[in-house]
């Protein structure tokens, strides 16, 4: 069986739905989120970035998800860990949950846990997304008054409401199992923004959050102008930069000279958002900068 999605303006890639599995847990995968709190409207952007690897419970390897307080302050952790096309997270108790299973076909089920309820797979796909195609499911959740369907993306997970792609205010969240759409009555509303990871940048929705935290960006990077026109420069302890596209597109390369000034030309970009970042020679990254070209 072979299905398209169309992704905003994704190019469309046709690929059967069961192609082998990729890695989704890597260090350094980030995505950003719009996370509200509560009845009153504290909410902004937040970074969430799986920053290592720990070994719990029975010497069991669980990637672990960084994320400040939207409150500020407080740092809260999640995890999560993968076997094959199956993803798990780990609850307070220790126990494993199963979050999502990219085996199952249209029709399958997922169940969480009683209280949870389940997810019920409506269709599946594939799209080209930040840098690779990824299959993709339609889901239907069970529990928690959730009534539209999410659109999930392998390595991602859900980002839209595959009926409305181009609307951005769709509670959508990495962890599933959790209550991530309940902020009207005191909990957590979340809302996926932008996801990077070594392959590409998602940004449908012009929200890719830049870090301020020293301790979590320690190799900043200076750029200016911008908005720029026929050429960026770039400060930085980086030997390659990459610039991608709002889609996820890789439409630059540029080799760097580590604490000096690089000119990265932007001519031939047509106008529009692209996200900028850096990597040492030793495999670090900097954070994603938003970066606009008008001519």
């Amino acid at each position: 069986m072979k299905k398209l999605i169309l992704l905003g303006c994704f190019a469309l890639v046709s690929v059967g739905v069961q192609a082998q599995s990729f890695p989704w847990l890597q260090i350094g995968n980030e995505w950003t989120y719009d996370l509200y709190l509560g009845w009153n409207p504290l909410h902004g952007l937040h970074r969430i970035v799986i920053d290592k690897e720990v070994v719990l419970d029975n010497n069991v390897s669980w990637m672990r998800f960084r994320r400040n307080h939207v409150q500020g302050g407080n740092i809260l952790f999640y995890y999560a860990r993968q076997e094959g096309d199956k993803i798990y997270t780990r609850d307070l108790s220790g126990s494993s949950i199963c979050i999502y299973d990219f085996a199952m076909l249209p029709g399958d089920t997922l169940f969480f846990t009683p209280s949870l309820g389940y997810y019920a797979v409506l269709d599946t796909g594939s799209a080209f997304i930040a840098g690779r195609v990824r299959r993709t499911q339609t889901i239907q959740l069970s529990n928690w008054g959730y009534q539209n369907p999410l659109l999930v993306v392998e390595g991602i997970g859900p980002v839209s409401n595959p009926q409305s792609l181009d609307y951005p205010n769709v509670c959508s969240f990495f962890f599933i199992n959790m209550l991530f759409c309940h902020a009207a009555v005191d909990g957590m509303s979340a809302y996926f923004k932008c996801f990077s990871d070594i392959d590409g940048i998602y940004a449908p929705f012009d929200a890719c959050l830049v870090s301020t935290d020293e301790a979590e960006a320690p190799v900043p990077i200076r750029v200016w102008p911008n908005p720029t026109s026929e050429r960026l420069f770039v400060l930085g302890a980086f030997h390659a930069y990459q610039m991608f596209d709002a889609v996820g597109r890789l439409v630059l390369s540029q080799i760097g000279s580590a604490g000096d000034v690089t000119e990265i030309p932007t001519t031939h970009l047509p106008n529009g958002v692209y996200f900028l970042h850096g990597q040492t020679d030793v495999g670090e990254h900097s954070p994603v900068y938003k970066v606009v070209v008008a001519h």
